[in-house]
């Protein structure tokens, strides 16, 4: 998975892989609509099942969804709130879904499944 690609002088925490794939998987995203832009139509779905289904989306979800169990706390209440120093946006923790950020960067919303 992604902690492979890492590279930290120690070895990294569980949140900067988390991070790190959220990261990677948005750039990925984004990647793909510049090398589409200038063409008719809609991103096809073969083309986002690359992005989305890479190791760096799927690892992402997975993290997110394990620190969501092990914590107890939904999306919301992991994320930075309003009088954190971090805090930047609403919701920040939920915006790192794979399917949010695809929604966010390609305006394609809605489930997907890498089968």
């Amino acid at each position: 998975g992604v902690s492979r690609l890492l590279q930290y002088p120690d070895p990294p925490s569980y949140g900067q892989v988390m991070e790190k794939a959220a990261d990677v998987c948005k750039r990925s995203l984004q990647t793909l609509k510049l090398d589409l832009a200038g063409r008719h139509g809609d991103v096809e779905n073969y083309a986002i099942w690359g992005p989305m289904c890479s190791f760096e989306c799927l690892d992402s979800d997975i993290l997110h969804l394990e620190a969501m169990e092990e914590s107890e706390c939904n999306c919301l209440e992991l994320s930075p709130q309003p009088e954190d120093e971090h805090y930047r946006v609403e919701g920040e923790f939920c915006r790192k879904n794979s399917g949010r950020l695809m929604c966010e960067v390609l305006d394609r919303c809605g489930v997907w499944d890498c089968r």
